[in-house]
Protein backbone atom coordinates (compact mmCIF):
# COMPACT_ATOMS: atom_id res chain seq x y z
CA UNK A 1 0.00 0.00 0.00
CA UNK A 2 1.51 3.04 -1.04
CA UNK A 3 1.34 6.52 1.38
CA UNK A 4 -1.57 8.81 0.87
CA UNK A 5 -0.69 12.48 -0.44
CA UNK A 6 -1.51 13.93 2.99
CA UNK A 7 1.19 11.35 4.46
CA UNK A 8 3.88 12.41 1.77
CA UNK A 9 3.14 16.33 2.38
CA UNK A 10 3.71 15.83 5.76
CA UNK A 11 6.80 13.76 5.39
CA UNK A 12 8.41 16.47 2.92
CA UNK A 13 7.81 19.15 5.45
CA UNK A 14 9.92 17.57 8.00
CA UNK A 15 12.40 16.78 5.44
CA UNK A 16 12.70 20.33 4.93
CA UNK A 17 12.94 20.52 8.43
CA UNK A 18 9.84 22.95 8.64
CA UNK A 19 8.75 20.80 11.90
CA UNK A 20 11.65 22.26 13.49
CA UNK A 21 10.61 25.99 13.69
CA UNK A 22 8.95 27.89 16.90
CA UNK A 23 5.75 28.54 14.78
CA UNK A 24 5.11 24.45 13.62
CA UNK A 25 1.32 24.73 13.99
CA UNK A 26 1.79 20.89 15.45
CA UNK A 27 0.93 19.46 11.72
CA UNK A 28 0.32 15.94 11.60
CA UNK A 29 -1.63 13.59 9.16
CA UNK A 30 -4.59 13.76 11.18
CA UNK A 31 -5.24 17.13 11.25
CA UNK A 32 -6.56 16.47 7.57
CA UNK A 33 -8.11 14.19 8.75
CA UNK A 34 -12.40 14.88 7.42
CA UNK A 35 -14.31 12.63 10.57
CA UNK A 36 -14.57 15.66 12.43
CA UNK A 37 -14.56 17.88 9.26
CA UNK A 38 -16.40 20.74 10.73
CA UNK A 39 -14.40 20.63 14.22
CA UNK A 40 -10.87 20.78 12.43
CA UNK A 41 -11.53 23.14 9.90
CA UNK A 42 -9.97 26.04 11.16
CA UNK A 43 -7.24 23.92 12.14
CA UNK A 44 -6.57 22.56 8.87
CA UNK A 45 -6.81 25.86 6.99
CA UNK A 46 -4.51 27.35 9.66
CA UNK A 47 -1.86 24.52 8.82
CA UNK A 48 -2.09 24.24 5.09
CA UNK A 49 -1.68 27.94 5.21
CA UNK A 50 1.11 28.27 6.98
CA UNK A 51 2.74 25.51 5.27
CA UNK A 52 2.02 26.98 1.73
CA UNK A 53 3.55 30.41 3.36
CA UNK A 54 6.73 28.51 4.39
CA UNK A 55 7.07 26.71 1.15
CA UNK A 56 6.93 29.84 -0.64
CA UNK A 57 9.48 31.34 1.62
CA UNK A 58 11.80 28.56 0.61
CA UNK A 59 11.59 29.19 -3.03
CA UNK A 60 11.18 32.73 -3.52
CA UNK A 61 12.48 34.40 0.10
CA UNK A 62 12.56 38.31 -1.73
CA UNK A 63 8.76 37.78 -2.79
CA UNK A 64 7.54 36.60 0.09
CA UNK A 65 9.21 39.34 2.12
CA UNK A 66 7.80 41.43 -0.16
CA UNK A 67 3.80 40.14 0.18
CA UNK A 68 4.41 39.89 3.96
CA UNK A 69 5.32 43.50 4.31
CA UNK A 70 2.30 44.32 2.39
CA UNK A 71 -0.27 42.82 4.36
CA UNK A 72 1.00 43.97 7.28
Amino acid sequence: MSPSNISLFVSNLRLLNLDQRQDWPDLVEQTFDTKDALQNQKKRVTCTEWSLYRLFEIWDRDTTREVSQVSL
